[in-house]
């Protein structure tokens, strides 16, 4: 009996080391597979981090961006108004070259006109004195 009663407790020990080993096995397990997890969750962290850190670089970036466009803008407004300004100064020179010609013109045809009158005069002297 005492040596029945001993392989009864040798056996029930074993099957106990065996479910405590099991136990033991599944808590490794579940703290690997936790631990799997919560490094999985770090990485995701650091990931939305980093994505957080860009997205804020991309707005520094988008808004220089905007800064610059709006100082092109201002630049083209100000050649638009520049071009607006060559183009009525132009049009002023053209007006003035326009009224120097007639008056040029004007003083050409005054010139032309004493010529001939002139002309005109000396043939009347030449045929008077031809006359005499």
């Amino acid at each position: 009996l005492n040596n029945n009663t001993s392989n009864r407790w040798f056996s029930h020990s074993k099957t106990l080391l065996n479910t405590n080993n099991k136990i033991l096995k599944m808590s490794l397990s579940g703290s690997v597979n936790g631990t799997n997890a919560a490094s999985h969750q770090f990485d995701i962290d650091i990931k939305l981090q980093n994505l957080k850190e860009r997205n804020a670089q991309l707005k520094k970036q988008n808004q220089l961006l905007l800064d610059d466009i709006a100082i092109l803008k201002e630049t083209v407004d100000g050649q638009k108004a520049s071009i607006i300004q060559l183009q009525r100064q132009v049009i002023t020179i053209s007006e003035t070259v326009q009224e120097e010609r007639v008056l040029r013109n004007q003083d050409l045809a005054k010139h032309e006109a004493e010529r001939q009158a002139a002309s005109h005069r000396q043939k009347k002297r030449s045929a008077n004195n031809s006359a005499n």
